[in-house]
């Protein structure tokens, strides 16, 4: 079976957030393209080098609407050089990200916005 994995686009339209699939991509491509692979756990994931100090924030981010919005968070962050883990609950509405230098929180906060997906501390 081939595995694949899907590209969304998320639109706001009077403060609700559609999403609506762009691409379709395979397993093997997405991990070259981001060197990640979303496991079944839901977690995006990168190997973690020894002896390095992570950080790690859960933060609560309101405009999650649906598994895309997810998916669309896990994509953007995991190409943020540093960052180690994206784990996002559409029910909670909650994002958990670990990351390493040169990652900063700033810099994470900062590509939430820029995608349309805010979090609040």
């Amino acid at each position: 079976m081939k595995g694949f994995q899907r590209g969304w686009e998320t639109k706001s339209l009077g403060g609700l957030h559609t999403c609506s699939a762009e691409a379709v991509i395979s397993t093997s491509e997405y991990k070259e393209r981001t060197g990640t692979l979303r496991g079944r756990t839901g977690k995006t994931e990168t190997p973690e080098p020894d002896g390095v100090d992570m950080e790690e924030k859960t933060v609560l981010v309101p405009a999650i609407s649906c598994g895309h919005c997810v998916m669309t968070i896990q994509r953007e962050l995991g190409e943020v050089e540093g960052v180690v883990r994206v784990h996002g609950e559409e029910a909670t509405k909650r994002v958990t990200v670990q990351w390493q230098a040169p990652a900063s929180w700033e810099e994470i906060a900062a590509t939430l916005e820029e995608i349309g997906y805010p979090a609040q501390e």
